[in-house]
């Protein structure tokens, strides 16, 4: 764990969504995210996205998002791996996380409309492979978001975290399937034009992400 209680709470609480998201829900979300098949995809990347997400909502105002909310960005990253299966299911993580959310927000006064939140996680299905002249600038920033690892100042944390990725796919795959997967992984991220899709995090991430990445696929 990165990060302490009181850290967690102090996130959740900038967020606001402990304003607008019953107790009993953000309970639930929290034992998702607790779920033994984790080792990276757990509660601490969730406030870890949704810290980046704050963030981004005091840099940007509302009307740069449109049509997003700052309160659609930061719903749909602490829900994005609200589920999450190592092994293919019929509906995509993705999928479920967005059914899973729709069933315990869609009586909430606070939220007339999901559809946004939708869009958002259904944009993380296909990290890497987006091209950044076909995003808007609110779902550029939150893929970002939900990468910024990549760019991590301390490359001790980012091994950290991608050893924990590997961890959680050593469960379903043998070792050396995990590390050519983990490599393979890293090499087409170095390889892609830019890393990350909006010239805001670009500007503070890219280059620590390429200096990690690289570091790390010369140690594999």
């Amino acid at each position: 764990m990165l990060y302490t209680t009181p850290e967690i709470n102090q996130v959740i609480a900038d967020s606001g969504l402990d304003k607008v998201i019953p107790v009993e829900v953000m309970k639930e979300v929290r034992r998702r995210y607790r779920e033994d098949n984790r080792s990276y995809h757990d509660w601490d990347h969730a406030i870890a996205v949704l810290s980046w997400v704050n963030h981004v909502c005091r840099a940007f105002p509302e009307r740069a998002l449109a049509p997003y909310t700052h309160q659609d960005l930061r719903t749909a990253a602490l829900f994005h791996d609200a589920v999450y299966h190592l092994v293919k299911q019929e509906l995509s993580n993705e999928e479920q996380s967005i059914s899973f959310m729709i069933d315990v927000l869609k009586d909430n006064e606070h939220y007339p409309s999901l559809v946004q939140i939708n869009a958002l996680i259904s944009a993380t299905e296909k990290h890497g492979k987006h091209k950044p002249e076909e995003l808007d600038m609110a779902t550029a920033l939150f893929l970002d978001c939900a990468i910024a690892n990549l760019g991590e100042p301390r490359y001790e944390i980012f091994s950290y975290h991608n050893e924990l990725v590997a961890e959680e796919f050593r469960r379903v795959y043998t070792a050396e399937q995990v590390a050519e997967g983990r490599k393979a992984f890293l090499v087409g991220m170095l390889a892609q034009p830019v890393i990350f899709l909006s010239p805001y995090m670009r500007d503070r991430l890219e280059s620590n992400a390429r200096y990690n990445l690289t570091r790390k696929i010369q140690e594999s």
